[in-house]
């Protein structure tokens, strides 16, 4: 996919992973813990992607954390194999805390 611009590559990335699991573009949302509008914001690369969100969404897409960025950087998303838990990249303290929270949301919400 190399004529397709950084921004744009992410969505159309997106939407392959999306359609391979069989979702709809308001499930990816609500399992990224994100509205319906930034996700459509992410797709669009119209707005900056915070490590949370970021996460959220390689979950939803059930892609290796750090593939969000791997794509930014030209590269590609990897897949998570069926079972396998999430690897985490490299981050900053900012990051951290993100991810962190993030954790938390979604052990509080579990049996929600």
């Amino acid at each position: 996919m190399p004529d397709t611009p950084q921004p744009h590559r992410l969505g159309v990335l997106m939407d392959e992973r999306r359609r391979e699991l069989r979702l709809r573009w308001r499930d990816v949302a609500v399992l990224a813990g994100i509205t319906y509008e930034g996700i459509r914001a992410v797709r669009l690369g119209t707005g900056g992607i915070r490590a949370l969100t970021q996460l959220g969404i390689e979950d939803a897409l059930q892609w290796e954390h750090g593939s969000i960025r791997s794509v930014q950087d030209g590269g590609d998303p990897v897949p998570r194999q069926a079972g396998e838990p999430a690897a985490l990249p490299p981050m900053t303290d900012d990051e951290r805390r993100d991810v962190l929270d993030y954790l938390a949301f979604k052990r509080a919400t579990r049996g929600a």
